[in-house]
């Protein structure tokens, strides 16, 4: 193998590495983003409900 040979095999394995490397960090971030979405969807639930029983007092 010459010289040129090697520099692009170690050049496409540091694509790779890089590209699995931002996979990693992309499903990270993904699972994080859902987290907040649960998150969000929970406040935005336990703030209906304290609505809803605050409507309920001034009602009574």
């Amino acid at each position: 193998m010459n010289v040129e040979t090697v520099n692009v095999i170690i050049a496409i394995q540091d694509i790779e590495k890089k590209a699995g490397m931002m996979r990693y960090e992309a499903n990270q971030m993904l699972k994080k983003a859902e987290g907040m979405e649960l998150a969000a969807k929970s406040l935005r639930e336990e703030f209906k409900t304290a609505i809803e029983i605050y409507e309920s007092r001034m009602k009574n």
